[in-house]
């Protein structure tokens, strides 16, 4: 939890400081902790595509080109899949690699499913912030559209949620302004909902790192634990 401060400069920052965590408190080797920080960023990011797929192929205007996404990602999670399943020697033998090998197919769509209900936390949250600036949406164009949102907002070509998903945001949702300047008011939501996200981090940040502070992280070898394997899903539903 208390590296959410660190996320607040990046996301990828704060799962860096997880790894380090890992491989000093657990002994997890680096390459094995960063493994399972891809699989968890994996299941994040193709979650989040997964349910874009379904607004994407809605789109129209300049967002037309957006119907292929469905397209690209029934390719890569067929592609992904058929790697999983035939476990070739040069990526399944690597550390790196290995705990995504060891959640296979079922494993992956086991952390899809755990991370359903926060996505679902996010799709309510967004709906009534959009709502609040009175961006009219219904609630099937919501569940469509903010998903791909999510998505884009992930990406690493944006800061902290800041960049490219904006100009996403008008594009999907200015067309349901029903008072005032669409650009503005859809700009108003989506750098509010991204400011309380910051804020929030950095509230759950301090906190947790004040308990964190008291445990500690041994430094003493005989007081290391043994190093672990631990199935990746649960130390996915822990960190998250």
């Amino acid at each position: 939890g208390s590296t959410y401060l660190l996320a607040v400069i990046n996301y990828h920052v704060g799962q860096a400081a997880i790894v380090g965590y890992l491989y000093r408190a657990r002994r997890v080797p680096l390459f094995r902790a960063t493994g399972w920080i891809l699989f968890i960023i994996g299941v994040n990011v193709g979650t989040l595509f997964l349910l874009a797929s379904a607004g994407a192929a809605r789109a129209t205007g300049a967002l037309a080109w957006m119907h292929y996404v469905p397209v690209v990602c029934a390719i890569g999670c067929v592609t992904y899949a058929a790697i999983l399943k035939l476990r070739p020697k040069l990526l399944a033998e690597r550390t790196l690699f290995g705990p995504l090998f060891e959640m296979g197919i079922t494993g992956h769509i086991r952390g899809v499913l755990v991370r359903l209900p926060h996505v679902g936390v996010l799709l309510v949250w967004h709906y009534i912030a959009l709502r609040i600036f009175k961006v009219e949406i219904p609630p099937v164009d919501a569940l469509l559209y903010l998903p791909a949102y999510f998505a884009i907002g992930s990406l690493p070509i944006n800061v902290n949620g800041f960049g490219v998903a904006q100009v996403v945001a008008i594009a999907f949702f200015s067309p349901y302004v029903t008072q005032g300047d669409p650009k503005t008011a859809v700009m108003a939501y989506s750098l509010a909902t991204t400011t309380v996200a910051l804020v929030l981090q950095l509230l759950l940040g301090l906190l947790c790192l004040r308990r964190a502070t008291k445990l500690g992280v041994p430094t003493d070898e005989n007081e290391l634990p043994e190093a672990t394997d631990t199935p990746v899903l649960r130390v996915a539903s822990s960190v998250e």
